[in-house]
């Protein structure tokens, strides 16, 4: 008799609550809506994302300089990420922080942090790469130069 009566309103606290859930987007899923289409076709790191990683991002998370801990000229290492952890997400680019930062969502902090930022069809290669499962294509390492120099933990 006591569970007839509650039955009831627990199904109205239950389809309220699935109510307010459909109805309020979480943000990163409103921001992933920003994000510009990826690309169309099948993404090659050597000739598509190598060269954007050369001229945008090394100068800053390379051999010589690793900002925030993140290195992107050495495959363990960019899948590892950085400080803040990692930062691309294979198959899952729409959630992968690099991907976030290229693209702008958060207008305080825009990679790269010099220089002109990637148009929005370089930020689609990078998303295509990595929905595409961010593979290196067999590339050890994008800078020969000081290449033995590994990450720093941070203290």
């Amino acid at each position: 008799m006591i569970t007839k009566y509650l039955v009831l309103p627990a199904l109205f606290i239950h389809l309220f609550l699935l109510g307010m859930g459909a109805s309020s987007r979480p943000q990163d899923e409103v921001k992933s809506l920003q994000l510009p289409m990826t690309a169309s076709f099948k993404v090659n790191f050597q000739r598509d994302v190598a060269p954007l990683f050369e001229q945008k991002c090394l100068i800053c998370h390379g051999a010589k300089k690793q900002m925030g801990g993140l290195r992107l000229d050495r495959p363990e290492d960019a899948m590892a990420g950085g400080y803040s952890g990692p930062v691309i997400l294979p198959g899952r680019s729409s959630k992968s922080k690099l991907i976030h930062l290229v693209a702008g969502l958060n207008q305080d902090l825009v990679m790269p942090m010099g220089g002109d930022r990637l148009k929005p069809d370089q930020v689609g290669l990078l998303r295509a790469w990595i929905d595409q499962g961010a593979h290196w294509g067999g590339q050890t390492a994008l800078s020969q130069e000081d290449s033995s120099v590994t990450r720093h933990p941070h203290y």
